[in-house]
């Protein structure tokens, strides 16, 4: 009998011990947290913690984590050892990378700003990470904060699918709510890269918008989004350089008396963005839906027309190319228009997977033998210039530095390289309706030159009278 009772009581012992191993930090109600298998804070109906390590290879697919962040006095409860923000997945001190997230659905509601469905920290990193097809939730009741974010990426991310994604921001009627945020105090890294948000659906209650771009990205897909948001498609802070953003057929959804779909965008720079196809409140997106201009490059608008700008002036100066720089043009049923005259003294147009340069009606492209125009096709496919660029009634394209239209037409010829780095065998006559020979474009430093002479030759003009 005694042996028996030691027996029992030793098991119980293990059982309490590997209990309170694994319900560390009960909480008020009764329930608690544990670390899981791969030592991530984690419980079902609450947090997900991933804290002070690296992480490779994880599979978190199709799991929940929803958290009501408040006591019934209305404070947010303790339930966790540290100074953490409590969302229903938050990443700190970390790096997550190779991992699966894809299928899931995070929730939060709460009173502070602090706390998001999803917060990875200015601290950590994600890199080559799947949400595909999460959702994720966000409300505040009764903020006493400023502002509310849904997903909230203050870190480094690199290669992030958030396709198909829905993202829910609501707050009141005084607090401003954004669904997605990128970026923000002090990330490490300064551009945020290769982020997909395709197909994906962001709507904001009440005040804000969309997404807020807090830092520089690159390569940033978001073709088919749709967009319900009271105040704008996407909100840039200070000095951020936008730098490939592709969002053609998107479906902006605005709710208030300024449909603007980037806020604040005079103070940053949109470089190669395509918008074509997209519709703000039904209607193809133009030069109206970004607010107060801002500096533009190479901005693609709903109709396909090519815009680009500087901050003192809204006037659209047509395709602008330097050494070093690539303009890409993607398959799409709108082509990329240019609607005004142009001159490219190097750089390379990329066109790609059947995309088309269109030159208006009268318009005038100059080229010179530093421009590449490359494309991604065979002879099969791409037979002529034709199939490449469509040359509308009187458009023409001049060739600098030749004095005969035949030469001319040849150099033309041999700005065409394909996806193989080969020269094309096509014949000049193929071009002979549409391009000429021009005279040759100074250099920067010739034209400073000859500007020093007429201000030289003005003031000894001066000096005589």
């Amino acid at each position: 009998m005694k042996k028996l009772l030691t027996i029992c009581i030793t098991i119980f012992s293990f059982a309490a011990i590997s209990f309170a191993q694994e319900w560390q930090y009960p909480t008020g109600d009764g329930g608690g947290y544990s670390y899981d298998e791969n030592g991530i804070y984690t419980d079902s109906k609450g947090f997900t913690i991933f804290e002070n390590n690296t992480w490779d290879g994880l599979d978190y697919s199709n799991k929940t984590s929803g958290v009501d962040a408040k006591d019934s006095s209305g404070r947010n409860p303790v339930k966790y050892p540290g100074s953490l923000a409590f969302s229903a997945l938050t990443i700190a001190n970390s790096t997550v990378k190779n991992s699966n997230f894809s299928n899931s659905t995070y929730f939060a509601s709460s009173l502070y700003s602090s706390l998001s469905a999803f917060l990875l920290y200015s601290d950590s990193r994600l890199e080559n990470v799947d949400f595909s097809g999460s959702k994720f939730s966000h409300t505040a009741e009764n903020p006493n904060g400023y502002e509310y974010v849904a997903v909230n990426l203050l870190g480094s991310v690199k290669n992030l699918n958030f396709s198909n994604v829905e993202i829910q921001q609501s707050t009141d009627e005084t607090h401003a709510g954004y669904g997605l945020r990128i970026g923000g105090l002090g990330g490490d890294d300064s551009v945020a890269e290769n982020i997909n948000l395709t197909s994906a659906k962001i709507s904001v209650a009440n005040i804000g918008a969309a997404i807020d771009f807090n830092k520089d990205v690159k390569n940033v897909n978001m073709d088919n989004i749709e967009v319900n948001t009271p105040n704008g498609f996407a909100f840039t802070s200070n000095g951020n350089i936008i730098d490939g953003l592709s969002a053609k057929d998107a479906k902006i959804t605005v709710r208030s008396d300024y449909p603007y779909v980037w806020i604040d965008s005079a103070r940053n720079t949109l470089k190669s963005t395509d918008f074509r196809g997209a519709t703000v409140n039904g209607v193809s997106f133009n030069v109206s839906d970004i607010a107060s201009a801002g500096e533009n490059i190479n901005t693609l608008l709903g109709s396909g027309e090519i815009f680009s700008n500087d901050r003192d002036s809204s006037i659209n100066k047509g395709l602008m190319l330097g050494a070093g720089d690539t303009f890409t043009i993607t398959a799409h049923e709108v082509s990329a228009k240019l609607t005004v005259d142009s001159i490219l003294t190097g750089g390379a147009i990329d066109i790609k997977d059947g995309g088309l340069l269109e030159l208006t009606d009268g318009i005038t492209l100059t080229l010179t033998d530093q421009v590449n125009i490359l494309f991604e096709a065979d002879s099969s496919t791409v037979a002529s210039a034709s199939d490449l660029v469509l040359i509308r009634e009187g458009a023409t394209i001049v060739m600098a530095g030749y004095e005969s239209d035949e030469a001319a037409q040849a150099a033309f010829i041999r700005l065409f390289q394909d996806s193989e780095g080969n020269n094309v065998d096509w014949s000049p006559e193929s071009v002979a309706n549409f391009v000429v020979a021009g005279p040759a474009i100074p250099e920067s430093s010739t034209c400073a030159a000859i500007l020093g002479l007429f201000v030289i030759a003005f003031a000894a003009c001066r000096r005589r009278k």
